[in-house]
C-alpha cells in the first residue's frame, strides 16, 4: 500500500499580520506506529488554533485539550514563563500540522494557558523542520516542512 506523506505546507493571510496561527491537529501519541497508520491518527485527531513562537523552547497545549483528548499525564516540569517560574503537568501527544505534516518524533508538551489558542508551537517542533516567513505585497506567507531539508540564506 502507497501512502504520500505530506512533509511541507504554507499558509497564506491576506495582510501582514503580527502572530502567526494555522490550525493544527492533536491526538493521543501513537504507541504502536505498526497498528496504528499516520492516517488513522490523524483522522482521529481533534483540530485547535496553533500560535507560532520561535520565543518558546516547548510546546504547550491548553487544559480544554488535555480533557478533549483525554491526555493521561506522564510528568511535571518547572516551566521559566515572563511571570516567573511554576510547575506544569506534561503529556504525550500526537501533532499533525496543516497539510497533515505530521511531528515524528515523540512529543512531549506542557500544559498551561494558551492566549489566542489551544496549542503553543515552541522551539522544539519549528527546530526539526525549515521554517520560513515573508511580507510580500502587503501579505504574510508562512511555510513549514520537517524534516529540515537545507540552509536558507538571502546573502545570495
Amino acid at each position: 500500500m502507497n501512502h504520500t506523506v505530506n512533509r511541507a505546507f504554507t499558509f497564506e493571510y491576506s495582510q501582514v499580520v503580527s502572530s502567526i496561527i494555522t490550525p493544527v491537529r492533536v491526538g493521543l501519541h501513537i504507541t504502536d506506529p505498526i497498528k496504528v497508520t499516520l492516517e488513522t491518527a490523524s483522522e482521529n485527531a481533534k483540530e485547535y488554533n496553533a500560535i507560532w513562537d520561535t520565543g518558546a523552547t516547548n510546546t504547550v497545549v491548553t487544559r480544554k485539550i488535555v480533557k478533549d483528548c483525554g491526555l493521561k499525564q506522564v510528568g511535571v516540569i518547572t516551566m521559566n514563563t515572563t511571570n516567573g517560574n511554576r510547575l506544569s503537568k506534561q503529556y504525550l501527544i500526537s501533532l499533525f500540522l496543516p497539510n497533515s505534516v505530521a511531528v515524528y518524533s515523540t512529543l512531549l508538551v506542557c500544559e498551561a494557558n494558551v492566549a489566542g489558542a489551544n496549542v503553543l508551537i515552541g522551539m522544539d517542533v519549528i527546530s526539526q523542520g525549515d521554517f520560513a516567513l515573508g511580507s510580500p505585497n502587503g501579505k504574510t506567507i508562512f511555510s513549514f516542512r520537517i524534516p529540515s531539508q537545507q540552509a536558507t540564506d538571502f546573502r545570495s
